[in-house]
């Protein structure tokens, strides 16, 4: 988050922070008192089922009663049906020519829990804008692709993204088409590429994050560890590959 997006937000961290013990303990114990604190806390032009039900799913998690891989499944669920009963039309309708790429936050939840947040999006993809194969930390995310088609790598990390080379399993490489999701976690799909084929692509996205230690929300590691793949360690599905350095430009 950069100092500008600060300055504007300032109004909703603050609130956020003074009521901190309170969202951390009614997140849990009391979802009717929580939304009733947390609607200011909610922003953005998006409206529909689908915020209820990502509220509905973020309230389970923290109870307990959803894992996170379950968590971000239900999410992508909801996102795919959501998209499939019309609710993003008037926003695939808006201007955007073939060869811009367009990032629009539809609803954002930041500090619903201390220094925990969510974000949905959409994102508008000109053919040529390739998301290399990268990996996440503190992040649990899913993407449905919303218009277009998109080639996608999906691999889950054998190793950690401390481990360098590591060690990754393919799971998924081929085209995807709308309106089809994939998602990933610490755990599962942890490593994934991306880009339009045949034309232009448009993804929804969903991402949360902050379900890690204090310490690691407090000192988080932000961005992607890009990960460059040694096809020809192939064997079957398995492979090493190297991790980007933190911080590199064009690897984090």
């Amino acid at each position: 988050m950069n100092i500008v997006s600060i300055l504007k937000q300032a109004p909703q961290l603050a609130y956020g922070a003074l009521l901190s013990p309170l969202l951390a303990y009614s997140v849990k114990h009391n979802t009717r008192l929580h939304k009733k604190i947390a609607f200011p806390l909610l922003q953005g032009p998006f409206h529909g089922q689908l915020v209820e039900d990502i509220q509905g799913f973020v309230y389970k998690m923290e109870k307990g009663e959803l894992g996170e891989d379950e968590f971000i499944s239900c999410v992508c669920d909801a996102m795919q049906k959501s998209a499939a009963r019309g609710e993003l039309d008037s926003w695939l309708g808006q201007d955007v020519r073939d060869d811009e790429n367009i990032d629009i936050t539809l609803k954002k939840c930041i500090g619903y829990a201390p220094l925990k947040r969510w974000y949905l999006k959409l994102h508008f993809m000109a053919p040529g804008n390739v998301h290399g194969l990268h990996g996440h930390r503190d992040v649990l995310s899913t993407q449905v692709i919303a218009r277009g088609k998109l080639h996608v790598q999906e691999m889950d990390l054998l190793g950690n993204l401390a481990d360098n080379p590591t060690k990754l399993e393919i799971k998924r490489d081929e085209p995807v088409e709308a309106v089809s999701g994939f998602v990933t976690t610490d755990r599962i799909r942890n490593v994934h590429g991306f880009e339009p084929v045949e034309g232009p692509a448009v993804r929804f996205q969903f991402y949360l994050r902050g379900q890690t230690s204090l310490k690691a929300r407090l000192f988080p590691k932000r961005g992607r560890l890009y990960v460059h793949p040694d096809w020809e360690s192939r064997n079957g599905d398995i492979l090493f590959a190297t991790i980007g350095e933190s911080g590199k430009s064009g690897e984090s």
